[in-house]
């Protein structure tokens, strides 16, 4: 357990660091300085490039610096990719258990057994991520994820304020700027964000077309066939509805579409909780990214298969409910 004391002195210490008006490098590291009295081995803090939509290492208790406490090797993360950077998207805290078992982790200098991110987030705009890596598994415990929380909510006005860019901080993608850029639409510039329209307005015509009690066949059935060219081929229910629109580059986006709810979906419901993580690991590789047979994504989570079984369909289930229902929440919101 972590001393009450020594947590009222970081606590104490960071509170008064911030009144003396530090700018955003002397806010990051006065976060890291008094992290590591925690006895954290790796100890990083993120901060949120709002132009390039990176995460960059802005202070680490495990890297060299230069004379004005500037990394010399600072790491850079995609929002969304690494375990910081999902944090990052979700908004949320995340706590790893066992990298090895997770898709998601981002080997940097050396890998970490276990792994907590905890997002900076002022009015819900993302400002940056505290993270920590131990060597040793199951590190990181409720008092832990506290204090970093603790530490996000009392920085995070600070970061903001010494910004003159806050409201353009954490600024995600609009559907239209992601189907723009995934979707493969060959179009001129003029065209391009009606055409992205168009689409995004049609997927959602298109889901709502799929009946309740079709949709869990449907959806098993694309994940059984999730890494073929066509996976809608296989999907029979599909066929008619897709056929009223006529259109073969709007298939591929519906399929596209449907793989990124999909990657989000595991993400937001079992990445954030050690206790679900194995089931965003049997999702990604039984269906994702998958291994040879199940048996080996039983072995690799030391499941006897009937367990893995049992897990796979709570997973799949899960998943599939969820997917259901942000759909139509974003059906109803266009209605």
């Amino acid at each position: 357990m972590l001393e009450s004391k020594l947590l009222d002195s970081i606590i104490g210490n960071i509170s008064k660091g911030l009144q003396s008006g530090a700018n955003k490098r002397q806010i990051a590291w006065l976060v890291i300085d008094n992290l590591s009295l925690l006895g954290l081995e790796d100890c990083s803090i993120y901060l949120l490039n709002k132009d390039k939509q990176l995460l960059v290492q802005e202070a680490a208790n495990n890297k060299e610096t230069n004379s004005k406490r500037a990394l010399s090797s600072p790491h850079r993360l995609e929002v969304g990719k690494g375990i910081v950077g999902t944090a990052a998207s979700l908004q949320q805290h995340i706590i790893v258990d066992n990298t090895e078992l997770t898709p998601n982790y981002v080997l940097d200098e050396s890998l970490g057994k276990s792994e907590m991110s905890v997002p900076i987030v002022f009015e819900n705009q993302l400002l940056g991520v505290i993270d920590s890596e131990s060597p040793k598994e199951s590190f990181y415990q409720q008092p832990h994820l506290r204090i970093f929380e603790l530490v996000a909510v009392m920085v995070a006005p600070w970061l903001a304020q010494v910004d003159s860019s806050t409201n353009n901080f954490g600024r995600r993608k609009s559907d239209t700027q992601k189907a723009s850029a995934k979707y493969g639409l060959a179009l001129e510039e003029d065209n391009l964000k009606q055409q992205s329209n168009e689409f995004l307005g049609l997927s959602y015509e298109f889901f709502s077309k799929v009946e309740r009690n079709a949709y869990n066949n449907v959806m098993h059935l694309f994940l059984k066939h999730y890494t073929k060219a066509e996976p809608l081929k296989y999907v029979r229910e599909l066929e008619a509805v897709l056929d009223s629109f006529k259109n073969p580059v709007f298939k591929q986006f519906i399929v596209q579409r449907l793989k990124d709810l999909i990657k989000l979906g595991i993400d937001e419901i079992y990445l954030p909780s050690p206790k679900t993580q194995k089931y965003h690991f049997i999702i990604e590789h039984t269906y994702i990214n998958p291994l040879p047979n199940h048996q080996l994504v039983a072995d690799r989570l030391g499941m006897s298969y009937s367990t893995f079984a049992r897990h796979l369909g709570k997973a799949r289930n899960g998943l599939i409910d969820h997917i259901w229902h942000k759909i139509h929440q974003l059906i109803s919101r266009k209605q």
